[in-house]
Order: C-alpha cells, then sequence, then structure tokens
C-alpha cells in the first residue's frame, strides 16, 4: 500500500451541492473551490523531501464520473525504505493540505453576504488516505498535531496557494503541467 506506492492521486471532488448554503454551488464557485483544493495539495507536495509533482500535475474533470467538478492532484513518490515514518508523516500534509486550503479559502471569502461553507464529507477520500496511513504507521494519535501544522504550513504558503488556486480556475485546459506549476512555485 503506502510503502509500496510509486504514484498516488489526490482526487477531490466536489457535488452539486456540496457545499451547505441555501442554494447549490454554481459551477464557477465549484471550480473555484476545488482549484484552492488542489493548489493546497500542489503547494504542499512542492516543499517536500519525499514527494514531487509528476506531469501534468493537475487533472481537471467537468461532469466527470465522481463529481460536477473534480480535481486530481498527481505526485510522484521519491522515498527510500527508510524515510517510512517521516514521509508517512509528510504525506499525511499532504493529503490534508486539500481541506485546508479549502477551509481557508472559504474562511476569507465572503459573497453577496452568504457565505459558502464546506460539507464536512467534502474531501473524503483524502481524509480516508491520512487515516489509513495514520493507522497503517501506528501514529493515528498524532491527527490533530498534523492538522495543526498542515493549517499553519497553509497560511504561511497562502500566497502561492492563491497563485496556483488562480491558474487552475483560469485555465481553460484540462490539465496543468509541472512546469507551469514550478514556474510559479519558483517566483520570488
Amino acid at each position: 500500500m503506502l510503502a509500496t506506492a510509486s504514484n498516488i492521486i489526490l482526487l477531490s471532488p466536489l457535488r452539486q451541492g456540496i457545499l451547505n448554503t441555501s442554494r447549490c454551488a454554481t459551477p464557477d464557485e465549484e471550480r473555484l473551490v476545488m482549484s484552492f483544493h488542489e493548489a493546497g495539495h500542489l503547494v504542499v507536495t512542492h516543499a517536500s523531501s519525499y514527494f514531487g509533482l509528476l506531469d501534468p500535475a493537475v487533472q481537471i474533470k467537468l461532469n466527470g464520473p465522481l463529481a460536477a467538478v473534480s480535481g486530481v492532484t498527481r505526485i510522484r513518490d521519491t522515498r527510500e525504505p527508510e524515510h517510512h515514518l517521516p514521509s508517512a508523516r509528510e504525506f499525511v500534509h499532504i493529503a490534508l493540505a486539500g481541506k485546508a486550503a479549502e477551509e481557508e479559502f472559504l474562511r476569507r471569502q465572503l459573497s453577496t453576504g452568504q457565505r459558502l461553507i464546506p460539507n464536512p464529507d467534502g474531501a473524503n477520500d483524502d481524509l480516508k488516505r491520512a487515516d489509513a496511513t495514520l493507522a497503517f504507521m501506528g501514529i493515528e494519535d498524532e491527527r490533530e498535531q498534523l492538522w495543526r501544522e498542515v493549517t499553519e504550513l497553509v497560511e504561511q504558503n497562502w500566497t502561492s496557494i492563491q497563485s496556483v488556486a488562480r491558474l487552475i480556475f483560469s485555465s481553460q485546459h484540462n490539465e496543468i503541467s509541472r512546469a507551469a506549476l514550478l514556474q510559479i512555485l519558483s517566483a520570488p
């Protein structure tokens, strides 16, 4: 499972109405939230010692099999066997970063007096991957600490997350290349 995976895919579905509001989210709102979610994964992956981005780094699906809008962050596992515990913690950071970035975006924005609130069931695949990794490594008791760490990482890298989210949101393509992301993430 985790120890032998060479490519890991983080899938972030946003179904119509997944945002708890008095109305269904518009397609643009869904895409915007998905963009911030995927940007969180990408920025934290970029900072990782054990994981890297594949090419294309992000795939966007409209009206895909799981959701009206979904994003897939594609990461490469570069770990050596002796790095299991530190890399497992880093993988949990990456898995949780999408949800943390999504929540930070939603916390910061107000649109026409009505705030979009994330559904607690959102990002289930990412959360399941994080929980499975914690259980496999026997470090379930570290979940809250790792959540605090990843929310700090998201806050510290908010400007980069915003830039990447803008790229994802405004892209006319269904894929974002690794090179395009690295250009943004390497800028001073």
